[in-house]
């Protein structure tokens, strides 16, 4: 198979566009296929050598028109379409290869380009769009205004496919399958998560007298960083209440907004040596050496938006057989309970994050356990070659 992958949003290793990207690109070669990736002319240059990168996007368009009800519904759409759509024919005109396209993140304001690039495109060349954002609102119980372009572009993709047949749509989550096949006639496609890795293989010995706590990615509002800041400080205050060392390990690089700003800032005014800070972006080797030591990950993730959504960072911290501790109703403690894992609460109450942290630091050994049997399973499914060999599939059937 030659896969493209379009990602015009990666620019830099925050987050996990690179990992996700990586990982299939190595699968892809070693069964002797043709990867590349469409990148924007942002992204960092190593990226685009080791990936295969075609710069052919023009700087991304600012995240601010996000900022307005009327330039989310009315300006997105219109630059954010044609963005993608111009890079999209600047390279079938350059390309002389025969490629299946593959989407790692469909959003309405990317559908209607999808629409009009899959016109030329010839039927026998597959498009494979990624389901992955969730426009429901569970606490309002209520769709976001999105939702209206959604429909639209996912009815003309639906029309379309009845002629080409080429279209095909993924996710990683059940909850956004269930989701989208409430707003489209798609069938949505449950596939694995690819990004798992073989450097899981690599293990690093526990002291468990000396646990490794980590916030692991750029911290953002949504991801619960001043949480952790709460945590961190109630813990500072009861120490003594604890038979082990305990030692924080931040990731604070790429901060978009005030509260997680003042959270870091905060943190630093600390001064404590149990307390490491990592400002920089951390590369593919630093950041997998990070998890890799780590005990116990925090993930307080805010519902609105992981209730259905998966991340990355449990996906791998599963995938080493990691603690996590978890907001509670999310993708992430559906996951944990499969495996009798209970490792997740209200993350949002200071008072029950600190008890379940303590609770999980207490009885370290035991929920280890677990852990460890649940990675075998996790890796079983989750993982570059079951992915790739179900892409393949969905694609010939």
């Amino acid at each position: 198979m030659n896969l493209c992958m379009i990602e015009p949003r990666l620019i830099g290793y925050s987050g996990h566009l690179y990992n996700y990207a990586i990982s299939v690109k190595r699968e892809i070669e070693s069964r002797g296929g043709k990867f590349c990736i469409l990148v924007s002319n942002e992204c960092k240059k190593e990226i685009i050598s080791e990936l295969n990168g075609v710069p052919v996007f023009n700087k991304n368009p600012s995240n601010s028109l996000f900022s307005s009800l009327f330039s989310r519904f009315i300006l997105v759409p219109l630059i954010f379409n044609t963005h993608l759509y111009l890079g999209l024919s600047k390279f079938k005109k350059m390309t002389k290869y025969r490629w299946n396209f593959f989407m790692g993140t469909t959003q309405y304001f990317d559908m209607f380009a999808i629409f009009i690039f899959n016109i030329f495109l010839n039927n026998n060349l597959s498009l494979i769009l990624t389901a992955r954002m969730s426009n429901y609102n569970i606490e309002h119980k209520r769709w976001s205004i999105s939702i209206i372009w959604y429909k639209i572009f996912l009815r003309l993709l639906y029309f379309q496919n009845k002629f080409k047949n080429n279209i095909y749509f993924i996710t990683d989550s059940d909850n956004l399958k269930s989701e989208y096949e409430k707003i489209s006639r798609f069938k949505i496609n449950l596939l694995p998560i690819p990004h798992t890795l073989h450097l899981s293989k690599k293990k690093c010995k526990d002291d468990i007298n000396n646990l490794v706590v980590t916030s692991l990615g750029p911290p953002r509002i949504q991801k619960g960083f001043t949480q952790i800041e709460k945590l961190i400080k109630n813990y500072l205050i009861n120490k003594d209440e604890f038979d082990k060392k305990i030692e924080f390990h931040l990731q604070c690089n790429s901060i978009q907004d005030k509260s997680t700003y003042d959270s870091v800032k905060s943190l630093k005014e600390l001064n404590d040596s149990r307390i490491i800070l990592y400002e920089k972006s951390l590369s593919e080797e630093d950041y997998f050496n990070l998890l890799r030591k780590s005990n116990i990950i925090l993930i307080p993730y805010s519902r609105l938006s992981y209730s259905v959504q998966t991340s990355g960072i449990f996906t791998e911290a599963m995938g080493f057989g990691k603690l996590t501790i978890i907001n509670k109703d999310t993708w992430m403690s559906q996951q944990l309970k499969k495996y009798n894992i209970d490792t997740y609460c209200d993350t949002n109450n200071d008072d029950e994050f600190y008890l379940l942290f303590k609770h999980v630091c207490k009885n370290y050994n035991k929920i280890k356990v677990l852990a460890s049997k649940a990675s075998v399973d996790w890796n079983n499914y989750h993982n570059p070659k079951n992915f790739v060999n179900k892409l393949n599939q969905l694609i010939k059937k």
